[in-house]
């Protein structure tokens, strides 16, 4: 197997997992993809919350659709997120499956840079694939939970392999 890819940089940590009402919860995701499209980084986002409903209680909600950055990379985004109610009747939301997946685009073929999951298991099986610099897999690495970083960052991580594979300022 040739190298792994090298690690992105590390961006700061640990971020608090918590539950989150929802209304304040997609709020702050827009603002962050609206920052990452401001500064030039996000060209295409067709992220949305899909809701799983039954009369007219939100039981899940299930985050997807891709991001496009400028170096080419693409990041598909497969969230659910789990859902309470809270006292005050507002709806509570706490990601119970993350699946995360990044590809650079080349001209005849796509090139796998990562992936994030724990769709085999509960969110404490959380891991990380990495790939080498020929797109072949290597073993998964295990994240803890309090070490996943949030989307905004995932995105960056997505545009630093695109521009490293490209031959751009990593």
């Amino acid at each position: 197997m040739a190298d792994l890819l090298p690690d992105p940089p590390t961006p700061p940590g640990p971020w608090p997992r918590d539950w989150h009402v929802y209304d304040d919860y997609q709020v702050v995701h827009e603002s962050n993809m609206r920052a990452l499209a401001k500064e030039g980084l996000v060209v295409r986002d067709t992220l949305r919350f899909v809701e799983v409903t039954r009369r007219g209680t939100i039981l899940a909600v299930n985050l997807r659709g891709r991001v496009e950055t400028r170096s080419g990379a693409v990041l598909t985004v497969n969230k659910w997120l789990a859902t309470t109610i809270r006292p005050d009747g507002r709806v509570a939301v706490l990601t119970s499956e993350y699946d995360y997946h990044a590809y650079v685009r080349f001209p005849r073929h796509q090139q796998n840079v990562f992936r994030y999951d724990n769709c085999h298991g509960p969110v404490e099986t959380l891991h990380r694939h990495r790939y080498d610099f020929d797109g072949r897999p290597g073993e998964p690495v295990p994240i803890a939970l309090p070490n996943m970083p949030p989307l905004n960052v995932i995105v960056r991580e997505a545009e630093f392999y695109g521009r490293l594979l490209r031959g751009g300022d990593a």
